[in-house]
């Protein structure tokens, strides 16, 4: 297990309980553009903006290799890249990465939202859910999980309140997440590849 699960017999819910929630330091950054150096997952998502297309989401897990690998690409401004650099980068990242992409289509979405779900709760939901898969993926215990805040934390987990597994301890970024920690800059080029793609 990647972590202690426990089940509430009320509730029926299960809560991964993980290790405190690790805050990076200076020796834990590298020298070179403070990119935190140490294995992570990160999530991002594409879509949200747009009512024609689906909205995928992205959750990826970088080891400190591949880290050192994606910097290399030299990837300057994400908002600046044409659709082909994305579909270039994506292909060279999409086969060394641990990854889950979860994509919810029009209808699926809009069925979500008759059912009483804004935007902000589905992506939430999402965001959980391919988490968990990632850290079932990489099978141990990943200390630093990052998205880019979209919601205050307080209500972000009060929209996961009925899910069965909710990964707890993760960190908010109120800005440029993807510049800082390179597995939301790899999650964030394969959501807007997988967007591109569908």
């Amino acid at each position: 297990l990647i972590a202690k699960a426990t089940r509430n017999p009320q509730t029926r819910r299960i809560s991964i309980e993980v290790a405190p929630m690790l805050v990076a330091d200076e020796n834990q950054l590298s020298t070179i553009d403070d990119v935190f150096s140490y294995h992570h997952i990160g999530c991002a998502e594409t879509g949200s903006s747009d009512y024609l297309g689906p909205l995928c989401i992205v959750s990826c897990y970088v080891t400190s290799e591949d880290s050192e690998f994606l910097k290399s690409l030299h990837i300057e401004d994400l908002n600046s890249l044409s659709n082909q650099e994305v579909v270039d980068y994506a292909k060279q990242i999409k086969d060394k990465l641990v990854y889950s992409l979860l994509i919810l289509d029009n209808s699926h979405y809009n069925k979500m939202v008759q059912e009483g779900l804004n935007q902000a709760n589905i992506k939430a939901k999402l965001f959980n859910q391919a988490t968990v898969n990632v850290m079932q993926k990489v099978k141990q215990n990943v200390k630093v999980k990052v998205i880019n805040q979209f919601v205050s934390p307080k209500t972000y987990f009060n929209y996961l309140k009925n899910e069965v597994i909710v990964v707890k301890d993760l960190m908010f970024e109120t800005s440029h997440a993807e510049d800082k920690y390179m597995a939301v800059l790899a999650a964030e080029i394969l959501s807007r590849y997988a967007y591109l793609q569908y």
